[in-house]
């Protein structure tokens, strides 16, 4: 991206595909995302820069995270060591933490924000041992109102990450992302999924009965490799626990991550990433990449001004890959950060929203099409 005055980086764009509604779902859902991803500062929560439009399309600007997300690192080489895994997951509780914690600097009213999609294509690991929570699509937040539908019956999240009170259709609490913090520190200690490859049927029989749910718990503790720290078992049992009041909050989880790290042999996060052999970026051949775009306005037929939590550009944002659905329709993972990465600069800090050249070297993953 280019400013103004002539300088550039690396950006993150979500796109939002051509024609779709002002008062859209998808184009509601992405200025909600805009805006809570606004209302938050944290280092390990994905910072907005603008919402705009390019070409026709409404995209969301973020900073651009050079690496790779937690699937990918799980699939790739040799896997995350458990001292860096339990690095991450206490990154990630902190994040959640923060978003839970965090005051509206708008409203004046805690955030009370709750992701609802934790899952390690959510998560991002920068090359230089950054960490990042992506993807506030279907976020909650009681200090910030949506303007996106989220229809009371619908099961919101991933299926394989989802807590038993959510597949029952209880009204999400902290405590779900937790639940799916925990399964994805599971996937990472065992290689497999907690659920492994059950079907969302036996799943929520599972998860119906207390019972049923702690020998499955067991059963699988107990298949975890041997090296297996008996401090990670403990916290991985207690973050999957049945009842959701017995679970620990992001805070506490936050502290016993930094605890077990700190008393764990090997590399850290960031020597580990600066160590490790990265594989190389993947650039989807989109019909927008390799275009220069010019930012433009946005319609005036959008109802809200932008909000700025940070003295910086922001709207109110969501995106459209993580609408609530059926679970069912959720089951495959799709890429967190998808977006298009262009080189230029982060937007001018402020309020106006100035004409500007956007250089589209369009490094990205790919273009998330509403």
């Amino acid at each position: 991206m280019t400013s103004p005055s002539g300088v550039k980086t690396t950006v993150a764009v979500k796109v939002l595909r051509e024609g779709l509604d002002a008062n859209s779902q998808a184009m509601r859902r992405l200025r909600d995302e805009a805006r809570m991803l606004g209302a938050m500062d944290h280092p390990s929560i994905l910072k907005v820069y603008d919402l705009t439009q390019l070409g026709g399309r409404l995209a969301l600007v973020t900073e651009f995270v050079n690496g790779q997300d937690l699937e990918g690192t799980f699939e790739f080489g040799p896997g995350v060591p458990l001292k860096v895994l339990v690095e991450i997951i206490g990154r990630v509780a902190g994040a959640l933490d923060a978003a839970w914690n965090s005051t509206s600097a708008i409203t004046g009213r805690s955030l009370n924000l709750i992701h609802r999609d934790i899952k390690p294509t959510n998560i991002r690991i920068g090359r230089h041992g950054t960490v990042k929570v992506l993807d506030f699509g279907v976020a909650r937040a009681a200090g910030l109102e949506r303007e996106a539908e989220t229809h009371p019956d619908a099961v919101v999240g991933t299926y394989r990450y989802l807590a038993p009170e959510a597949l029952d259709g209880q009204v999400s609490k902290p405590e779900v992302d937790v639940y799916a913090l925990g399964c994805t520190f599971f996937k990472g200690v065992a290689g497999d999924s907690f659920y492994g490859r059950m079907s969302l049927t036996d799943q929520t029989v599972l998860s119906s009965k207390r019972e049923l749910h702690d020998a499955h718990l067991k059963g699988r503790l107990h298949e975890l490799p041997g090296i297996t720290d008996q401090a990670i078992k403990t916290l991985l049992s207690d973050m999957l626990d049945f009842d959701p009041i017995r679970r620990p909050d992001a805070a506490a989880i936050s502290r016993r991550c930094d605890a077990i790290a700190d008393d764990m042999k090997g590399m850290d996060l960031r020597r580990w990433c600066e160590a490790r052999t990265w594989p190389p970026e993947g650039v989807t051949k989109g019909h927008l990449v390799g275009k220069e775009w010019t930012e433009t306005p946005l319609d005036d037929t959008l109802d809200e001004p932008i909000a700025s939590e940070r003295e910086t550009k922001q709207m109110d944002v969501d995106d459209p890959n993580f609408q609530p659905m059926p679970p069912e329709t959720r089951a495959t993972d799709i890429a967190a950060q998808g977006a298009v990465a262009f080189a230029g600069m982060a937007l001018a800090i402020g309020f106006a929203l100035a004409t500007m050249g956007l250089l589209a070297m369009m490094l990205a993953w790919f273009v998330l099409e509403g």
